[in-house]
C-alpha cells in the first residue's frame, strides 16, 4: 500500500491530483481537477491502516452515500464514490473559501448580521439533512466552510447518523462528536436527534458574536460536564452590541434539555430571519426557555381550532368525571370564593374550560371576520 502522499500528481480515474489538503482518521483529502468537466474537486480516500478495517470501510462509504443524498446548495455535493489501491475514495465539490474556524482565528468575533447568515444558511442546510432523516452530530466551526463569495457549506458528515442506515450503530455510551460544542444529551452518551445539532449549530452562533466558545476547559470531561450542568455566560456580558432577539434565540439553542429548545430547523430559520427584519409574526406564549415561534396565518388559524376542539374534549372528559364520581356538586350560587392557594376542584376545572373554550371561540369568530374582510374567507 503506498504513502498516500504520493497520490500527489498522480492521475486517479479522471481526477488529476494537485495538493494534499489535509489528514484525519478516516483519511486523507485531496485537491484535484476534473479533467474532463475541467472543474476543481476534492477528493478523499479512506486511510491506508483501515483497509482490512470492513466497519471502517462501510462508514467511509456510507458517509459518502449520506452526502451524496442532500442535495442542497448548501451541503458540500458529492459527485462520484470509487477506489484506488483497493481504498475506497469519494470525489466531491472543492470550496473556495475558509471555514468558520478559521475566520473566527482571523477576526476574533463577527458582526451579528454576518453571523446570522451563516447560521442560516448552515441551518437551511442541515433542514435538508433532517428531512432525509440524517443528523450531522459534529457541527462546530471547522465543519462550516464560507466561501469567497460568502456562501455557507456544512461539511464532514464522517460521524453523521441516519436512522434508516443499520450499517452504523453507535454502542451506548459512545462518545462521538467535539466537546467543545457537544450538546448535553451527546455529552451523557444518550440517544440524540436534530435538536442535538441544533445546541451545536447554538454553541457555534455563541463563539461567533461573542468570540469565545460558551463553554472551555483543557480537560474534554470538564468541558462535557459544563455543558451538562453549568449555565451559559450573558451574551452581552461579552459583547453588548449583540440584540436582546439573538440573545434569545441564542439561549433557546443551548438550553439544557432537548424538550427546552428550539424544536426544528424550521423554528430556527423563521426566527433568525424575524429577528433580521425578514419576518414578523411571533407567537405571544411559548414554552420556557423557546423563543417565539413566527408562523404564517393560516398555521395560527390551524393552531386555534386544534385548541378549541381540545378545549372541548377536556370539558366533556371533566363532565363525564363529574358525573361518574358523585354529581355536580354545588351549585353557581352555593359555590364560596376560591383562594387563589386551594386546589382546583373538579367543578372549577368545568368553569375553567368553558371559558377557554368561550374565549377561544371568539379568537376564532374574529378571525374568521378578519379573514372574510381580507377576501380570504372560503
Amino acid at each position: 500500500m503506498p504513502d498516500q502522499d504520493s497520490y500527489v500528481g498522480r492521475k486517479i480515474d479522471e481526477y488529476q491530483i494537485e495538493s494534499l489538503l489535509g489528514k484525519g482518521g478516516m483519511g486523507s483529502v485531496y485537491k484535484g481537477l476534473d479533467t474532463i468537466l475541467r472543474r476543481p474537486i476534492a477528493l478523499k480516500v479512506l486511510a491506508p491502516g483501515l483497509a482490512e478495517d470492513l466497519n471502517a470501510i462501510k462508514r467511509f462509504e456510507r458517509e459518502a452515500r449520506i452526502i451524496a443524498e442532500i442535495n442542497h446548495p448548501n451541503i458540500a455535493q458529492v459527485f462520484r464514490i470509487g477506489k484506488v489501491d483497493g481504498l475506497p475514495y469519494y470525489v466531491m465539490e472543492y470550496i473556495e473559501g475558509k471555514s468558520l474556524q478559521q475566520i473566527l482565528a482571523e477576526e476574533g468575533r463577527l458582526t451579528g448580521t454576518r453571523s446570522v447568515k451563516i447560521i442560516l444558511d448552515a441551518a437551511r442546510g442541515l433542514k435538508a439533512a433532517a428531512e432525509r432523516n440524517i443528523i450531522h452530530r459534529d457541527i462546530k466551526p471547522a465543519n462550516i466552510m464560507v466561501t469567497e463569495s460568502g456562501g455557507v457549506k456544512v461539511v464532514d458528515f464522517g460521524i453523521a447518523k441516519a436512522f434508516s442506515d443499520d450499517t452504523f450503530k453507535t454502542a451506548t455510551g459512545l462518545l462521538l462528536g467535539t466537546p467543545r460544542y457537544m450538546s448535553p444529551e451527546q455529552g451523557r452518551g444518550a440517544a440524540v436527534d436534530l435538536r442535538a445539532d441544533i445546541y451545536s449549530l447554538g454553541a457555534t452562533f455563541y463563539h461567533m458574536v461573542t468570540g469565545v466558545p460558551p463553554f472551555d476547559s483543557d480537560n474534554p470531561i470538564t468541558l462535557i460536564q459544563k455543558h451538562v450542568t453549568e449555565p451559559v455566560r450573558s451574551v452581552t456580558e461579552l459583547n453588548p452590541n449583540v440584540p436582546e432577539k439573538i440573545c434569545n434565540i441564542i439561549y433557546a439553542m443551548l438550553a439544557k434539555t432537548p424538550a427546552d429548545r428550539i424544536q426544528d430547523y424550521a423554528q430556527l430559520i423563521l426566527g433568525l430571519e424575524a429577528a433580521s427584519g425578514h419576518a414578523t409574526t411571533l407567537f405571544t406564549y411559548v414554552p420556557q426557555a423557546q423563543i417565539g415561534k413566527p408562523v404564517d396565518p393560516e398555521d395560527q388559524r390551524r393552531a386555534r381550532k386544534i385548541l378549541i376542539g381540545a378545549a372541548v374534549a377536556v370539558v366533556v372528559l371533566v363532565v363525564l368525571g363529574v358525573l361518574f364520581r358523585g354529581g355536580p356538586g354545588k351549585s353557581k350560587e352555593e359555590t364560596p370564593a376560591r383562594s387563589p392557594d386551594a386546589p382546583m376542584t373538579r367543578l372549577d376545572s368545568i368553569r375553567e374550560g368553558l371559558k377557554m373554550r368561550r374565549e377561544l371561540e371568539k379568537i376564532d369568530k374574529e378571525d374568521k371576520e378578519a379573514r372574510k374582510e381580507a377576501g380570504q374567507e372560503r
